[in-house]
């Protein structure tokens, strides 16, 4: 299995907790206000206890790139911003591709923020 690591960083200027809190723990309610195009509401179901590997199915809507995925959190870090997913199955995937997995930390960066992902 290969693997490829990308680590992007985006400057945006919203604290870390406020922007954690609505891009990993409120996903279910705002993405899909976000990318209303794209994506008609997200189905959660937990395999274990609290949000650890908790499975995110958005429902895509008709016309959109992708007609179906799904993704897993992997790990949820609320004290240092920190989390994990896994895109795990849908056609993003193709016929080559096992997962697609993301790790990214929001972290405090002068008077900006970075996104490491």
């Amino acid at each position: 299995m290969d693997r490829v690591t990308c680590e992007p960083v985006t400057i945006i200027a919203i604290p870390p907790a406020k922007l954690f809190k609505a891009l990993v723990l409120d996903a279910d309610n705002l993405i899909p206000k976000f990318a209303p195009h794209a994506i008609q509401k997200m189905k959660s179901s937990t395999e274990m206890e609290g949000r650890e590997r908790s499975r995110r199915s958005p429902l895509v809507k008709v016309g959109s790139h992708c007609k179906y995925v799904k993704y897993r959190m992997d790990k949820v870090d609320d004290a240092n911003f920190n989390y994990g997913y896994s895109l795990i199955e849908g056609d993003a995937l193709g016929e080559v591709l096992e997962k697609i997995s993301y790790e990214t930390t929001f972290v405090l960066s002068g008077p900006l923020m970075e996104d490491a992902s």
